[in-house]
Protein backbone atom coordinates (compact mmCIF):
# COMPACT_ATOMS: atom_id res chain seq x y z
CA UNK A 1 0.00 0.00 0.00
CA UNK A 2 1.37 3.41 -0.96
CA UNK A 3 0.18 6.77 0.36
CA UNK A 4 2.00 9.36 -1.72
CA UNK A 5 1.67 13.04 -2.64
CA UNK A 6 -1.60 13.74 -0.87
CA UNK A 7 -2.61 17.12 0.56
CA UNK A 8 -4.89 16.60 3.55
CA UNK A 9 -6.29 19.45 5.62
CA UNK A 10 -9.09 20.15 8.10
CA UNK A 11 -10.08 16.47 8.25
CA UNK A 12 -12.53 14.78 10.58
CA UNK A 13 -10.18 11.99 11.76
CA UNK A 14 -6.63 10.80 11.38
CA UNK A 15 -4.94 12.40 8.40
CA UNK A 16 -3.59 9.01 7.29
CA UNK A 17 -4.19 5.73 9.10
CA UNK A 18 -2.25 2.61 8.08
CA UNK A 19 -2.53 -0.89 9.50
CA UNK A 20 0.90 -2.28 10.30
CA UNK A 21 -0.31 -5.84 9.68
CA UNK A 22 -0.31 -5.11 5.94
CA UNK A 23 3.16 -5.62 4.42
CA UNK A 24 4.98 -3.03 2.32
CA UNK A 25 3.43 0.24 3.43
CA UNK A 26 4.94 3.51 2.20
CA UNK A 27 3.69 6.86 3.47
CA UNK A 28 5.66 9.46 1.57
CA UNK A 29 5.59 13.11 0.48
CA UNK A 30 2.19 13.93 1.98
CA UNK A 31 1.10 17.19 3.62
CA UNK A 32 -1.21 16.90 6.63
CA UNK A 33 -2.36 20.30 7.86
CA UNK A 34 -4.72 21.14 10.73
CA UNK A 35 -6.28 17.79 11.48
CA UNK A 36 -8.61 17.91 14.49
CA UNK A 37 -6.91 18.75 17.78
CA UNK A 38 -8.59 15.82 19.47
CA UNK A 39 -6.61 13.33 21.55
CA UNK A 40 -8.04 10.54 19.40
CA UNK A 41 -6.70 11.83 16.07
CA UNK A 42 -3.19 11.96 14.62
CA UNK A 43 -1.69 13.48 11.51
CA UNK A 44 -0.38 9.99 10.65
CA UNK A 45 -1.27 6.90 12.66
CA UNK A 46 0.58 3.64 11.94
CA UNK A 47 -1.05 0.91 14.00
CA UNK A 48 -0.84 -2.87 14.07
CA UNK A 49 0.77 -5.62 16.10
CA UNK A 50 2.62 -7.77 13.58
CA UNK A 51 6.34 -7.12 13.87
CA UNK A 52 7.11 -9.61 11.06
CA UNK A 53 6.05 -7.11 8.38
CA UNK A 54 6.98 -3.89 10.10
CA UNK A 55 10.40 -3.71 8.44
CA UNK A 56 8.60 -2.76 5.24
CA UNK A 57 6.88 0.32 6.67
CA UNK A 58 8.42 3.60 5.53
CA UNK A 59 7.27 7.05 6.68
CA UNK A 60 9.36 9.61 4.80
CA UNK A 61 9.17 13.07 3.29
CA UNK A 62 5.88 14.04 4.94
CA UNK A 63 4.98 17.42 6.43
CA UNK A 64 2.67 17.40 9.45
CA UNK A 65 1.81 20.86 10.71
CA UNK A 66 -0.63 22.89 12.79
CA UNK A 67 -1.86 19.85 14.72
CA UNK A 68 -2.07 18.84 18.34
CA UNK A 69 -0.60 15.42 17.53
CA UNK A 70 1.76 14.42 14.73
CA UNK A 71 2.84 10.82 14.05
CA UNK A 72 2.09 7.81 16.25
CA UNK A 73 3.86 4.51 15.60
CA UNK A 74 2.96 1.14 17.08
CA UNK A 75 4.73 -1.51 14.94
CA UNK A 76 8.41 -2.08 15.63
CA UNK A 77 11.08 -1.51 12.98
CA UNK A 78 9.56 1.36 10.95
CA UNK A 79 11.76 3.67 8.90
CA UNK A 80 10.99 7.28 9.86
CA UNK A 81 13.14 9.91 8.17
CA UNK A 82 13.07 13.21 6.30
CA UNK A 83 9.71 14.28 7.76
CA UNK A 84 8.82 17.83 8.80
CA UNK A 85 7.04 18.48 12.08
CA UNK A 86 5.88 22.09 12.33
CA UNK A 87 3.71 23.71 14.99
CA UNK A 88 2.77 20.45 16.70
CA UNK A 89 1.79 21.35 20.25
CA UNK A 90 1.49 18.12 22.28
CA UNK A 91 3.42 15.37 20.54
CA UNK A 92 5.09 15.47 17.13
CA UNK A 93 6.19 11.83 17.38
CA UNK A 94 4.67 9.28 19.73
CA UNK A 95 6.34 5.98 20.46
CA UNK A 96 3.68 3.40 21.29
CA UNK A 97 5.89 0.42 20.47
CA UNK A 98 6.59 -0.41 24.11
CA UNK A 99 2.91 -0.99 24.71
CA UNK A 100 2.64 -3.59 21.95
CA UNK A 101 5.94 -5.13 20.87
CA UNK A 102 9.54 -5.46 21.97
CA UNK A 103 12.10 -3.91 21.70
CA UNK A 104 10.66 -0.47 22.32
CA UNK A 105 13.28 1.77 20.67
CA UNK A 106 11.94 3.95 17.85
CA UNK A 107 14.60 5.27 15.47
CA UNK A 108 13.62 8.55 13.83
CA UNK A 109 16.77 10.29 12.64
CA UNK A 110 17.11 13.02 10.00
CA UNK A 111 13.77 14.72 10.59
CA UNK A 112 12.98 18.43 10.91
CA UNK A 113 11.36 19.43 14.19
CA UNK A 114 10.56 23.05 13.38
CA UNK A 115 13.71 24.51 14.93
CA UNK A 116 17.44 24.02 14.54
CA UNK A 117 17.69 23.20 18.27
CA UNK A 118 15.79 19.95 17.66
CA UNK A 119 12.74 18.50 19.41
CA UNK A 120 11.79 19.38 22.93
CA UNK A 121 12.53 16.35 25.11
CA UNK A 122 12.71 16.92 28.89
CA UNK A 123 15.15 15.04 31.07
CA UNK A 124 13.68 11.64 31.77
CA UNK A 125 14.49 8.10 32.76
CA UNK A 126 14.95 6.57 29.32
CA UNK A 127 18.55 5.59 28.45
CA UNK A 128 18.75 7.86 25.41
CA UNK A 129 20.07 11.42 25.39
CA UNK A 130 17.52 14.10 26.21
CA UNK A 131 17.12 17.53 24.69
CA UNK A 132 15.48 19.81 27.27
CA UNK A 133 16.80 22.94 25.55
CA UNK A 134 15.21 22.01 22.22
CA UNK A 135 12.51 24.45 21.17
CA UNK A 136 11.16 22.42 18.29
CA UNK A 137 8.04 20.26 18.39
CA UNK A 138 7.93 17.87 21.38
CA UNK A 139 8.34 14.13 21.42
CA UNK A 140 5.87 12.12 23.50
CA UNK A 141 5.72 10.70 26.11
CA UNK A 142 8.54 12.04 28.27
CA UNK A 143 10.10 8.55 28.61
CA UNK A 144 9.86 8.20 24.86
CA UNK A 145 12.71 5.85 23.88
CA UNK A 146 12.99 7.73 20.57
CA UNK A 147 16.37 8.12 18.91
CA UNK A 148 15.93 11.45 17.10
CA UNK A 149 19.62 12.38 16.96
CA UNK A 150 21.16 13.90 13.85
CA UNK A 151 18.02 15.93 13.19
CA UNK A 152 17.86 18.12 10.12
CA UNK A 153 18.92 21.75 10.30
CA UNK A 154 16.08 22.85 8.02
CA UNK A 155 12.90 21.56 6.36
CA UNK A 156 12.99 18.64 3.96
CA UNK A 157 13.58 18.70 1.03
CA UNK A 158 16.35 21.27 1.24
CA UNK A 159 15.98 24.23 -1.14
CA UNK A 160 18.07 24.41 -4.29
CA UNK A 161 18.72 28.12 -3.77
CA UNK A 162 19.05 30.23 -0.62
CA UNK A 163 19.88 33.85 0.16
CA UNK A 164 22.12 35.39 2.83
CA UNK A 165 22.19 39.04 3.92
CA UNK A 166 24.27 40.24 6.87
CA UNK A 167 22.23 43.42 7.29
CA UNK A 168 18.65 42.16 7.00
CA UNK A 169 18.92 38.41 7.56
CA UNK A 170 18.23 36.11 10.47
CA UNK A 171 19.24 32.47 10.74
CA UNK A 172 15.73 31.64 11.94
CA UNK A 173 14.37 32.81 8.57
CA UNK A 174 13.60 30.32 5.77
CA UNK A 175 16.47 31.66 3.65
CA UNK A 176 14.35 33.04 0.83
CA UNK A 177 15.18 36.17 -1.13
CA UNK A 178 12.74 38.21 0.99
CA UNK A 179 13.59 36.46 4.29
CA UNK A 180 17.30 35.65 4.02
CA UNK A 181 19.67 34.00 6.46
CA UNK A 182 22.22 36.13 8.31
CA UNK A 183 25.27 33.85 8.07
CA UNK A 184 26.97 32.15 5.16
CA UNK A 185 27.41 28.89 7.07
CA UNK A 186 23.65 28.66 7.64
CA UNK A 187 23.06 28.98 3.90
CA UNK A 188 25.62 26.25 3.20
CA UNK A 189 24.11 23.94 5.79
CA UNK A 190 20.55 24.33 4.49
CA UNK A 191 20.94 24.40 0.70
CA UNK A 192 20.60 21.17 -1.26
CA UNK A 193 23.66 19.52 -2.73
CA UNK A 194 24.30 21.11 -6.12
CA UNK A 195 22.43 24.27 -5.11
CA UNK A 196 23.35 27.95 -4.90
CA UNK A 197 23.99 30.20 -1.90
CA UNK A 198 23.50 33.86 -2.88
CA UNK A 199 25.42 36.19 -0.56
CA UNK A 200 24.48 39.88 -0.62
CA UNK A 201 26.97 42.72 -0.34
CA UNK A 202 28.00 43.36 3.24
CA UNK A 203 30.52 42.23 5.84
CA UNK A 204 30.36 38.71 7.24
CA UNK A 205 32.35 37.83 10.36
CA UNK A 206 32.16 34.06 10.87
CA UNK A 207 32.75 32.40 14.20
CA UNK A 208 35.80 30.17 14.65
CA UNK A 209 34.97 26.45 14.62
CA UNK A 210 37.23 23.80 16.09
CA UNK A 211 38.76 21.55 13.47
CA UNK A 212 42.04 20.45 11.93
CA UNK A 213 42.95 23.28 12.14
CA UNK A 214 40.37 25.85 13.18
CA UNK A 215 38.14 27.04 10.35
CA UNK A 216 35.55 29.77 9.81
CA UNK A 217 33.38 28.47 6.97
CA UNK A 218 33.22 24.85 5.80
CA UNK A 219 31.71 23.69 2.52
CA UNK A 220 31.02 19.95 2.69
CA UNK A 221 28.68 19.50 -0.28
CA UNK A 222 28.63 20.40 -3.96
CA UNK A 223 27.35 23.96 -4.39
CA UNK A 224 27.96 27.43 -5.80
CA UNK A 225 28.83 30.12 -3.26
CA UNK A 226 27.86 33.27 -5.11
CA UNK A 227 29.07 36.66 -3.91
CA UNK A 228 27.65 40.02 -4.86
CA UNK A 229 30.39 40.40 -7.51
CA UNK A 230 29.76 36.99 -9.08
CA UNK A 231 31.32 36.86 -12.53
CA UNK A 232 33.09 40.24 -12.20
CA UNK A 233 36.84 39.93 -12.79
CA UNK A 234 38.77 41.96 -10.15
CA UNK A 235 41.99 41.81 -12.15
CA UNK A 236 40.59 44.09 -14.88
CA UNK A 237 41.80 47.68 -14.80
CA UNK A 238 39.61 49.84 -12.54
CA UNK A 239 37.37 46.92 -11.54
CA UNK A 240 35.77 46.46 -8.14
CA UNK A 241 37.03 49.55 -6.35
CA UNK A 242 33.83 50.09 -4.34
CA UNK A 243 34.14 47.96 -1.21
CA UNK A 244 30.50 48.64 -0.25
CA UNK A 245 29.45 46.55 -3.26
CA UNK A 246 31.44 43.53 -2.08
CA UNK A 247 30.48 40.41 -0.13
CA UNK A 248 33.31 40.59 2.41
CA UNK A 249 34.33 37.66 4.58
CA UNK A 250 36.30 39.33 7.33
CA UNK A 251 38.76 37.12 9.23
CA UNK A 252 40.11 39.89 11.43
CA UNK A 253 41.63 38.43 14.62
CA UNK A 254 40.71 34.88 13.54
CA UNK A 255 44.25 33.63 13.53
CA UNK A 256 45.52 30.13 12.72
CA UNK A 257 42.32 29.26 10.87
CA UNK A 258 41.32 28.32 7.35
CA UNK A 259 38.82 31.02 6.37
CA UNK A 260 36.99 28.87 3.81
CA UNK A 261 37.53 25.13 3.90
CA UNK A 262 36.21 23.23 0.88
CA UNK A 263 35.84 19.51 1.53
CA UNK A 264 33.58 18.41 -1.35
CA UNK A 265 33.52 17.92 -5.09
CA UNK A 266 32.12 20.45 -7.58
CA UNK A 267 32.28 23.61 -5.48
CA UNK A 268 32.48 27.13 -6.94
CA UNK A 269 33.42 30.20 -4.88
CA UNK A 270 33.01 33.34 -6.97
CA UNK A 271 32.59 37.06 -6.37
CA UNK A 272 33.92 37.58 -2.81
CA UNK A 273 36.45 39.63 -0.92
CA UNK A 274 38.32 37.62 1.70
CA UNK A 275 40.46 39.67 4.03
CA UNK A 276 42.51 39.02 7.14
CA UNK A 277 43.93 41.50 9.58
CA UNK A 278 45.09 40.44 12.98
CA UNK A 279 46.26 41.55 16.39
CA UNK A 280 49.36 39.57 17.42
CA UNK A 281 47.61 38.68 20.69
CA UNK A 282 44.30 36.87 20.28
CA UNK A 283 42.15 34.16 21.78
CA UNK A 284 43.59 31.33 19.71
CA UNK A 285 47.15 31.26 20.83
CA UNK A 286 48.51 34.72 20.11
CA UNK A 287 50.76 33.71 17.21
CA UNK A 288 49.77 36.72 15.12
CA UNK A 289 49.67 34.59 11.97
CA UNK A 290 47.02 33.33 9.61
CA UNK A 291 46.47 29.97 7.96
CA UNK A 292 45.08 29.79 4.42
CA UNK A 293 42.28 32.08 3.30
CA UNK A 294 40.94 29.22 1.21
CA UNK A 295 41.73 25.53 1.48
CA UNK A 296 40.52 22.78 -0.83
CA UNK A 297 41.34 19.32 0.43
CA UNK A 298 41.06 17.03 3.43
CA UNK A 299 42.01 17.87 6.98
CA UNK A 300 45.71 17.69 7.69
CA UNK A 301 45.33 14.06 8.77
CA UNK A 302 42.69 13.12 6.19
CA UNK A 303 43.17 11.36 2.85
CA UNK A 304 40.02 12.32 0.91
CA UNK A 305 40.40 13.65 -2.63
CA UNK A 306 38.23 16.26 -4.38
CA UNK A 307 37.65 17.32 -7.97
CA UNK A 308 36.16 20.06 -10.19
CA UNK A 309 36.32 22.92 -7.70
CA UNK A 310 36.62 26.50 -8.95
CA UNK A 311 37.88 29.60 -7.15
CA UNK A 312 37.20 32.51 -9.48
CA UNK A 313 36.76 36.29 -9.44
CA UNK A 314 37.72 36.85 -5.81
CA UNK A 315 39.80 39.47 -4.03
CA UNK A 316 42.00 37.94 -1.35
CA UNK A 317 44.11 40.14 0.84
CA UNK A 318 45.99 39.58 4.08
CA UNK A 319 47.57 42.47 5.92
CA UNK A 320 49.26 39.97 8.23
CA UNK A 321 51.76 37.16 8.11
CA UNK A 322 50.55 33.85 6.67
CA UNK A 323 52.34 30.63 7.48
CA UNK A 324 50.31 28.81 4.84
CA UNK A 325 49.38 29.80 1.28
CA UNK A 326 46.49 32.15 0.64
CA UNK A 327 45.01 29.40 -1.56
CA UNK A 328 45.98 25.81 -0.82
CA UNK A 329 45.01 22.80 -2.98
CA UNK A 330 45.71 19.33 -1.58
CA UNK A 331 44.65 16.05 -3.20
CA UNK A 332 42.60 18.03 -5.74
CA UNK A 333 42.13 17.35 -9.46
CA UNK A 334 40.57 19.13 -12.45
CA UNK A 335 40.05 22.36 -10.52
CA UNK A 336 40.61 26.02 -11.33
CA UNK A 337 42.09 29.14 -9.71
CA UNK A 338 41.24 31.94 -12.10
CA UNK A 339 40.83 35.73 -12.18
CA UNK A 340 41.65 36.31 -8.52
CA UNK A 341 43.43 39.35 -7.09
CA UNK A 342 45.71 38.05 -4.31
CA UNK A 343 47.94 40.13 -2.03
CA UNK A 344 49.77 39.58 1.25
CA UNK A 345 52.97 40.80 2.97
CA UNK A 346 56.18 38.85 3.30
CA UNK A 347 56.05 36.41 6.19
CA UNK A 348 58.44 37.95 8.69
CA UNK A 349 58.92 34.62 10.47
CA UNK A 350 60.20 33.09 7.24
CA UNK A 351 62.35 35.21 4.98
CA UNK A 352 61.04 33.52 1.87
CA UNK A 353 57.39 33.90 2.86
CA UNK A 354 54.67 31.35 2.37
CA UNK A 355 53.51 31.06 -1.27
CA UNK A 356 50.36 32.81 -2.36
CA UNK A 357 49.06 29.70 -4.16
CA UNK A 358 50.18 26.15 -3.47
CA UNK A 359 49.15 22.89 -5.14
CA UNK A 360 49.92 19.46 -3.75
CA UNK A 361 52.21 20.22 -0.83
CA UNK A 362 50.86 17.57 1.54
CA UNK A 363 49.32 15.30 -1.13
CA UNK A 364 49.55 15.30 -4.95
CA UNK A 365 47.19 17.49 -6.97
CA UNK A 366 46.93 16.93 -10.72
CA UNK A 367 45.31 18.43 -13.84
CA UNK A 368 44.50 21.77 -12.22
CA UNK A 369 44.52 25.20 -13.91
CA UNK A 370 45.93 28.41 -12.40
CA UNK A 371 45.54 31.32 -14.81
CA UNK A 372 44.81 35.04 -15.17
CA UNK A 373 45.37 35.84 -11.50
CA UNK A 374 47.19 38.96 -10.27
CA UNK A 375 49.36 38.37 -7.22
Amino acid sequence: INFRNNDISDGSGHGIQADGRVPYITIQDNIIDNCPGNVNYRGIFVQGLDATVADHIVVSGNTIKNNKWGLEVRPDGCTIEHNNFENITDGALMNSISSYTSPSLLTAQSNWWGNTSGPNDPNDADPLADNPSGTGCPVYPADDNIDYTSWLSGPWPPPSEVWVNAATGDDSNPGTETEPFATIQKGIDIVASGGTVNVAAGTYIPAVCAGDPYYLIKIDKSLTLKGAQFGVDPTAAGARTDESAESIIDATNKESAWVIWIAANSVTVDGFTLKAEINPVSAIGGSGIMASLLRIGPSRTGTESYTTCHVTNNIMKADIDCTEPMIDFNNVTYSTIQNNLITKPLNTTNATGAPLVRLGWERPSHYNTVECNIV
